[in-house]
């Protein structure tokens, strides 16, 4: 208990860094500066939005309603969320440590693997981004999902049962790259629990028909993904071939690895290569094959060495690409959950070696020194992380070609009133990877902001040609109609605007303009009072509402 506290404490102390940092460009106005519902706190109505909802292409009510919470508890304050997830994380950090010594009864080994688990820079990804809350959250319940296996195994309960699919249920409704854990719990059937000594027995038949509950609950889950994600597979599927894909997740298999070992040159984007060598898909290959090799001839005497990696692989499958969905090769948060399995085989192979020598002073004083410079490098990313234009010039720094750090820097560096450096970086995204809604939005933004109309509306259709249900184009193309008094085709674009985003009460309060304009009095009344609605403190629309009503009845 004690070590489990310390750890706790300290991983707590070490992610504390986060917040000093702010909210960043990425997803993180879609999660929650951008998000009403979300900002609304814990209400029945978010409830059943966060169920029926696929915003952000996922399907994730758990995390939806953390955030929610979060919300509540602390408002838009960025530290309130960044803290909240390091709370969740220590937690994990804790668990996984109770899992490991359960597993495999050496406490050092088990307090050793679990803190480099927790204090990893590639942890940084998953709990310092406040979008990122499906991580953590996650993890948490799939820690307590393992928990809660090993004790029914050992006492045949229902209730223990109960409680694993329960957990295993909120851990789903979290991040659905859960989806494999059923598999993952065999797993752990074979080892430590032994129930699969043969490969043909009642306790191993047991064991497969324990898991088709949860194995249920995970292909709805699946269906469920697969539906909200279909847009943005549809988006890239076609660019990507087959070949190309399964080359790329032999080569992130790979980078995965490398990183895991040697936690250097971390960005919060990695771009998809043009294309892949074959020498180099080849030689991944080639390396994953003989490392597969080597952990099942050691099955007999080390059975720890292929569950550990057969769990990385299975964990790995949701977030390989093999369906690419998104433009990313890789990611550092994707290591979250699969690295688990590698800490498994590490702290068994650390356990048995314990048990066989005494370590040396040496050895002793190296795992201090390990974990030292773990918590240097993780802190270190940590400040990456402060806010849209550090990361994205970090980004920028490892790998100068990174069109999507260039575009990420080119938002935040315009909204920090920096326009012909924003421009200058918009540009080179939109050069590098052509047809992007959201770089020719922000570009539109930029040259309206100058006074270039014609331009602005020039990017705004663009935008809207590329991806006709990308809708902040929409409402800034209104925006820019309404001034031109162009009010017809301004109000359409407004419609389109408010039929994705309905709780947005400026949009609805400047459609109400528009069509006062238009002289249709009543319908610009309704808008007003919707606006009004949605924010009383809008007191423009209540005046507004005064003045017709007053035209009207003179």
């Amino acid at each position: 208990m004690v070590l489990a506290v310390a750890l706790f404490v300290t991983t707590l102390l070490i992610f504390s860094r986060s917040a000093l940092n702010g909210f960043v460009h990425v997803d993180d106005q879609l999660y929650i500066t951008g998000n009403a519902h979300v900002q609304a706190g814990l209400t029945w109505q978010t409830f059943l939005w966060s169920v029926r909802s696929f915003e952000a292409c996922n399907w994730h009510p758990l995390t939806w309603l953390s955030i929610a919470l979060d919300c509540q508890l602390f408002g838009l304050n960025p530290a309130g969320h960044h803290l909240m997830s390091a709370a969740i994380h220590a937690c994990s950090a804790s668990l996984f440590f109770v899992i490991l010594t359960s597993m495999t009864g050496a406490r050092w080994p088990s307090v050793l693997c679990a803190a480099v688990f927790a204090w990893h820079p590639l942890r940084v990804e998953s709990v310092v981004w406040a979008s990122e809350r499906k991580d953590v959250l996650a993890t948490f319940f799939l820690m307590l999902t393992i928990l809660a296996y090993l004790r029914y195994f050992q006492r045949r309960s229902l209730a223990w049962y109960a409680a694993c699919a329960g957990c295993f249920v909120l851990g789903i409704c979290s991040k659905s790259m859960l989806v494999t854990l059923p598999v993952l719990l065999l797993l752990l059937d074979y080892w430590p629990l032994g129930r699969f000594e043969k490969l043909v027995s009642a306790n191993a038949l047991r064991a497969v028909i324990e898991k088709l509950p949860l194995l249920a609950v995970a292909a709805a889950v699946a269906v469920a993904a697969a539906v909200s994600q279909s847009y943005a597979m549809a988006s890239l599927d076609s660019v990507c071939s087959a070949s190309y894909r399964i080359a790329n997740a032999l080569v992130s298999i790979t980078a995965y690895l490398g990183k895991t070992l040697l936690p250097t040159g971390l960005s919060y984007f990695y771009p998809l290569a043009r294309q892949i060598p074959l020498w180099q898909s080849l030689s991944c290959a080639v390396a994953l094959a003989l490392l597969t090799f080597f952990c099942f001839s050691q099955r007999k005497v080390r059975p720890w060495l292929l569950v550990g990696w057969l769990w990385f692989l299975i964990a790995l499958l949701p977030v390989l690409g093999l369906v690419q969905v998104g433009q990313q090769a890789r990611a550092d948060r994707y290591t979250y959950i699969p690295s688990i399995g590698l800490f498994i085989a590490l702290c068994a192979s650390l356990a048995e070696w314990q048990a066989r020598r005494r370590p040396s002073r040496l050895l002793r004083s190296m795992a201090p020194a390990v974990l030292a410079v773990l918590a240097i490098l993780t802190i270190r990313q940590i400040g990456f992380w402060k806010n849209s234009i550090t990361i994205s010039s970090h980004a920028i720094d490892l790998s100068p070609d990174n069109w999507f750090a260039h575009g990420g820097l080119g938002e935040a560096l315009a909204k920090e009133g920096h326009m012909n450096e924003a421009e200058a970086h918009l540009v080179i995204d939109e050069q590098m990877n052509p047809g992007q809604p959201g770089v020719e939005n922000e570009l539109g933004n930029l040259y309206l902001h100058r006074g270039d109309d014609a331009a602005a509306e020039r990017m705004f259709a663009l935008a809207v040609e590329h991806q006709p249900d990308a809708i902040a184009p929409h409402y800034n193309w209104a925006n820019l109609l309404a001034r031109r008094g162009d009010l017809t085709r301004a109000v359409e674009h407004y419609q389109i605007y408010l039929r994705s985003e309905p709780l947005d009460a400026k949009a609805h309060n400047n459609l109400a303009v528009a069509l006062a304009r238009m002289g249709r009095r009543d319908d610009a009344i309704a808008e007003f009072s919707e606006a009004l609605r949605l924010d009383p403190t809008l007191r423009i629309a209540k005046i507004s509402i005064d003045k017709l009503r007053a035209t009207s009845h003179s």
